[in-house]
């Protein structure tokens, strides 16, 4: 049992790298398992695809990464496989990043709406974000105000239910959180 769940560490720790910005780590420990891959089941390859995806994009190679995040997209839909709302906001930030920003829009949106739907205020503070930010950049400040507000009404949500207060202090601290709430003082 335990091997294979082993198989899993190589794309969670690129994870954590990658969250950390250590790129090469990321893609060090993403290396480890590559020889593994074809014969994991769909969840074990879906977790090397989503690493990959965010590599691809953190070295601003934009086809590979749009490629990777479509197959992933593709392998969720048809396996049954609990729909991962982040993959989706990660397309949609890929779109943008490739300048496609009607379709980015579009994504975010399918994105906030299964968000919604699902109740996942962690997931979805991050759309919001990202469709105030298009929002913004069309012209429409009023209504990227309005996502602006509703993601930190997320944040603040969150926040209030993290009892432990040094936990609570360091999700506050991290600086995408802060961006946003600091944004809303201006």
């Amino acid at each position: 049992f335990a091997p294979l769940w082993q198989r899993y560490t190589p794309p969670l720790m690129a994870e954590l790298y990658i969250l950390r910005g250590e790129i090469s780590k990321a893609e060090e420990q993403l290396s480890q398992g590559e020889e593994i891959e074809v014969e994991m089941n769909v969840l074990f390859t879906y977790f090397y695809l989503r690493m990959k995806s965010r590599l691809a994009l953190e070295h601003k190679h934009y086809d590979e990464a749009l490629t990777l995040v479509q197959e992933m997209l593709s392998m969720i839909h048809t396996s049954g496989t609990l729909y991962f709302l982040e993959d989706l906001y990660f397309y949609g930030q890929v779109l943008r990043a490739m300048g496609r920003d009607d379709e980015s829009y579009q994504a975010m949106i399918t994105a906030r709406d299964k968000a919604k739907e699902q109740g996942s205020k962690w997931t979805l503070w991050r759309i919001l974000v990202a469709i105030s930010e298009i929002e913004h950049q069309r012209g429409n400040t009023e209504e990227a105000d309005r996502r602006l507000t509703e993601a930190r009404n997320n944040l603040a949500y969150i926040a209030d239910h993290i009892s432990d207060p040094e936990l609570r202090s360091t999700f506050l601290e991290q600086p995408e959180v802060r961006m946003v709430n600091e944004t809303l003082k201006q």
